[in-house]
């Protein structure tokens, strides 16, 4: 009855311990079959994601979802009812940013 005993201790120490690894240096580690490059981290009392650039390999797509709960597209009028006054304009070829004083 012993000997069963200390070979289930055995076998359960041994699972733990395999489970309980870390994982190898660039192993995949995601859900979806993909490395992590990112961890999420606390900036005083906020949340931010921290992007590891060195272990980024090749493109990489994110979900649009990891980083807002929410979107609202403005479609963007010329009418002058639609013109923003004493205000700070930042074009870029992928964005307009308008920041009112």
């Amino acid at each position: 009855m012993m000997k069963l005993f200390r070979e289930i201790l055995i076998i359960c120490l041994l699972g733990k311990l395999i489970a309980c690894s870390p994982l190898a240096s660039g192993e995949i580690n995601d859900v979806w079959g993909h490395k992590q490059v990112a961890t999420i981290e606390m900036a005083g009392s906020d949340s931010v994601w921290v992007c590891h650039l060195s272990m980024l390999k090749d493109t990489v797509t994110v979900p649009l979802s990891y980083f807002v709960e929410e979107l609202e597209m403005v479609k963007l009028d010329n009418r002058d009812a639609a013109l923003v006054s004493s205000s700070k304009t930042i074009i870029g070829k992928q964005y307009i940013l308008v920041h009112k004083m």
